[in-house]
């Protein structure tokens, strides 16, 4: 019964990966129980507790494990023959940079491999740092610069980018230039550099050309089950473009960044694990087999890589196919090689075949070594917000959007290169900040008088504000402010971050004056185990008209905090506010239409009564004591306060998710002005005592 018992288990196991590789699983409920192989514990069982551990016991055997389970071993030594410049020019992409286009020749066997690269350098920089990556279509399509060569090696079909019959045509010249950013890059202060992958490895089964048969032995058509597949070879060509960055004196080789993505981000991370040289190592967008752990068998699977790219690994990795679980290593292990040096994870929402939180754990898995070195890594289980990037030297973000590298990843990467090369800090905690993207022609996505203010917590994420959403007049809802108004951002930030301002007239109504300010608050200032920020707002009517029953709307979205509440089901058992003395949550409170995923409530005593969720049968129908408004985390360890005074009503958007606690102005006759404070507070302690001190400070003019 027992060996019955045995069998039927192991067929199971063996048929549910064989369908979930054919059918891929985006569903989080059905991944399996699995454990990662030990990090910090080496082949004979001894446990890793130092860097001088990790560097000359452990490190090696990871290397070791991954050469003859996953992307196989060069099988010998093969540098650079011979390099020459074939073109540069002082005043390319309009001026702004150096070009240069460089041959590197690799000769042995009685053959010979010739590699273009391409480098824009920024001027009047003595030895630049350098971004290094592969593209996928050619040089020229890095770029629209018409001095670019033309690359003429083997290209997988691609008539939408100009590769046809296998070979780039001028029309494929600039077709990855969104990808590359290279104006921003040099702007920046860094260099760029890149190579066509293909000529290094041409991206098909077929191991006679290349640089594979240089370092064939006799009588060898292909390498052998533990030796280089291809991302291996493209692994090979970065660390040779790392030999000729030593010899370039534009170039500074101890702050060359490489970066890849997709198939490119696992070779990335693979190069940067196996040549220290690289100061900082970046995947994008990398999947199974580059950051995403291949245990939780989610998109991608090892099975369908090795089925779909037989010759992307070695050999010896199909044995895998369907016992994943018996690979001696796993991803997280592969990020950990990098450690000390900073390595930088990126996944975008829509990319599921990526597997965005397989990609995170690796990093938070990598984490313990990184701690080894003194380096922070990624802190939380949790993966943070959208658009909410973590930098420490396990970096990470998750953006909107699709399989690719935009704009916005540029943005991360300089700005962690800047952090870990640069040493340009960026205050520990709560940080207050813009993003250019809230100026988008898309009324829905333009943010005007959006904030982001980061958490006090490590690797809490942010919390958005818009300050305000509305700003509205008369029962009829006329506007002073919108959050779309079509007005450059107004915000002006301090240096440090620390705080904000703007004075706008209104779009709507001329001369009427809005004043509002964000600024931390000292720890000093506030009582033990409490950070937040103190809000104002002013407005004057020194216009004609009287502005009646004003209602501003100051929406803070909390999705963007790690741990808390994401999903419509949740959000109101985590929403508390205070009826009666007791901080009660939304989700006991009462309202007309019990389903409604929009709930308002007025402050007592309040003249105005109105807070946008009557409509919507979401009034509570109990008024709360004073405009506090209380989201705590999925856990209930973390809480945010979000309190007004004079306050005047409370709203809840489960949708979104997002909290108010909106201040009261009252009625604005001409000449007249009001002015309200507020704070938003963060704590993992017991709240009472904060909103005792908030109490205190209450006040009403009503």
């Amino acid at each position: 019964m027992k060996r019955l018992f045995f069998i039927t288990v192991i067929l199971t196991s063996v048929i549910t990966q064989a369908y979930m590789q054919d059918q891929p699983n985006y569903d989080e409920s059905r991944i399996p129980a699995y454990k990662l192989p030990e990090l910090l514990v080496s082949l004979k069982g001894m446990k890793i507790t130092s860097a001088r551990e990790w560097n000359e016991i452990r490190r090696p055997e990871i290397v070791t494990l991954f050469e003859n389970n996953m992307y196989g071993k060069v099988p010998g030594v093969l540098l650079i023959d011979s390099w020459k410049i074939i073109e540069e020019n002082e005043q390319a992409l309009g001026g702004k940079a150096r070009r240069k286009q460089v041959e590197l020749t690799f000769r042995n066997a009685g053959r010979e491999l010739k590699v273009a690269l391409l480098m824009y350098l920024p001027k009047n920089v003595g030895k630049a740092p350098l971004f290094v990556g592969y593209n996928f279509d050619g040089n020229q399509a890095v770029t629209d610069d018409p001095e670019v060569r033309i690359t003429t090696s083997w290209m997988r079909e691609d008539t939408a980018h100009g590769i046809v019959h296998n070979r780039a045509t001028e029309r494929s010249r600039g077709v990855e230039k969104e990808r590359w950013q290279a104006e921003k890059i040099i702007a920046a202060g860094y260099g760029l550099a890149t190579i066509y992958y293909g000529d290094v490895d041409p991206d098909k089964n077929d191991f006679t050309d290349g640089v594979h048969p240089l370092l064939y032995q006799k009588g060898q058509t292909k390498p052998r089950a533990d030796e280089w597949g291809a991302i291996s070879a493209w692994a090979w060509g970065l660390s040779r473009a790392m030999d000729y960055f030593e010899k370039d004196p534009d170039v500074d080789p101890a702050k060359v960044i490489v970066m890849g993505h997709s198939r490119l981000g696992k070779t990335s991370l693979w190069a940067g694990a196996l040549d220290q040289r690289f100061a900082v190592v970046i995947s994008n967008n990398s999947g199974c087999g580059g950051a995403a752990l291949s245990r939780r068998i989610y998109g991608e699977t090892l099975a369908g890589m090795n089925g779909y790219f037989p010759y992307w690994l070695c050999d010896n990795c199909n044995k895998y196919d369907n016992s994943v679980y018996d690979l001696p290593v796993d991803q997280h292990m592969l990020i950990a090689l990098i450690a000390p040096r900073p390595v930088y994870i990126a996944s975008a929402v829509e990319d599921k075949w990526a597997d965005p939180r397989g990609e995170y754990l690796s990093g938070y898995h990598a984490t313990p070594v990184y701690k080894l070195f003194g380096r922070k890594g990624l802190a939380s289980v949790e993966m943070p917000g959208i658009s909410q990037p973590v930098m420490n030297s396990v970096g990470y973000h998750i953006r909107p959007g699709i399989h690719g590298v935009f704009a916005y990843d540029w943005d991360q990467y300089i700005r962690f290169a800047d952090l870990h090369l640069k040493n340009h800090s960026e205050p520990e905690g709560i940080r207050i900040y813009t993003d250019s993207a809230w100026t988008d022609e898309d009324i829905e996505k333009r943010y005007t008088y959006g904030l982001n203010i980061n958490s006090p917590w490590e690797n809490g994420g942010t919390l958005f504000m818009h300050f305000p959403e509305h700003l509205e007049y008369n029962p009829v809802g006329n506007t002073i402010q919108r959050h779309y108004d079509k007005i450059p951002a107004p915000w002006i930030i301090s240096p440090d971050a620390q705080q904000a301002s703007y004075r706008v007239e209104s779009p709507a109504l001329p001369r009427v004056l809005i004043e509002s300010f964000v600024r931390r608050i000292e720890d000093k200032e506030l009582p033990e185990g409490i950070s937040g920020v103190k809000l104002a707002m002013h407005i004057m009517n020194s216009g004609t008209e009287t502005l009646p029953v004003i209602r501003a709307l100051l929406c803070m979205q909390y999705g963007g905090l790690t741990g808390f509440p994401q999903k419509l089901k949740d959000n109101y058992k985590h929403n508390y506010i205070i009826i009666n003395g007791k901080l009660t949550p939304l989700s006991e409170l009462v309202t007309t239409n019990p389903n409604t995923t929009f709930k308002g409530c007025v402050v007592k005593g309040c003249p105005q009564r109105d807070t946008r969720s009557e409509a919507t049968g979401g009034l509570i129908s109990q008024d709360m004591d004073l405009a506090l408004s209380v989201v705590t985390s999925m856990d209930n360890n973390r809480k945010l306060i979000i309190w007004w005074t004079p306050g005047k009503s409370m709203i809840a958007n489960a949708n979104i998710p997002c909290m108010h606690a909106d201040p009261y102005f009252g009625t604005l006759k001409p000449g007249e002005q009001s002015y309200a404070e507020g704070m938003i507070l963060f704590t993992e302690g017991d709240p009472e005592p904060v909103i005792s001190y908030l109490k205190a400070k209450d006040r009403r003019v009503f």
